[in-house]
């Protein structure tokens, strides 16, 4: 019974051992209980005032149905926050790019497997009507740039994460220096490709 009370008065914050004290309480042999209750109005190393018991009957009812934000607003609690309080940096906006790339190549994939499975004509004729259609090479030189980008950034930015992967680059001038390497070389390849 010492042992027990000493463990309680001790080891733990006020409100762990309020919590502990009810649920043993109702758990235990009512010699039991009562040793914890004794142990619990002792003083603790967490604070000088004793501990009190909350009885069932002053603990405040809470009403089960109120709205989430109506709770949140008569107890003043403020929004929390997200997105609109933070600062672009390289890494986030690298990695929102990682993932925008990969749905627009899954977007082209899919766009491009469903036409050419469903068209009458093949992919060298469907080449030839648009040379025909005589665009200007910088509208050219744009779309196929477009087309190719997200390829070559979401491939090179892939390498990256590959080498994260083998745990090397965590250090924050690395990740800076990966992340600039990333867009260079994406935009540089991607160039090289809308040239051809």
């Amino acid at each position: 019974h010492q042992l027990l009370r000493v463990l309680v008065c001790s080891m733990l914050p006020t409100p762990s051992a309020t919590m502990l004290v009810a649920r043993l309480s109702h758990a235990i042999r009512p010699q039991a209980a009562s040793v914890v209750r004794h142990a619990a109005a002792m003083p603790t190393v967490f604070g000088p005032s004793p501990m009190r018991m909350q009885s069932a009957s002053t603990r405040p009812v809470v009403d089960v149905k109120e709205e989430f934000f109506a709770k949140n607003k008569r107890l003043g609690r403020p929004m929390s926050p997200h997105l609109t309080i933070y600062s672009p940096q390289l890494t986030s906006l690298l990695s929102i790019t990682h993932r925008m790339t990969g749905g627009t190549l899954w977007a082209m994939m899919s766009a491009g497997s469903i036409y050419t499975a469903f068209s009458t004509q093949d992919f060298p004729t469907i080449v030839e009507g648009l040379k025909a259609l005589e665009i200007s090479p910088v509208i050219t030189h744009s779309l196929k740039f477009a087309v190719a980008w997200p390829f070559t950034y979401h491939f090179a930015n892939g390498i990256r994460h590959l080498i994260w992967d083998m745990g090397k680059g965590y250090d924050l001038p690395s990740i800076y220096q990966t992340g600039y390497i990333v867009l260079g070389t994406s935009v540089l390849s991607a160039s090289i490709i809308s040239a051809l």
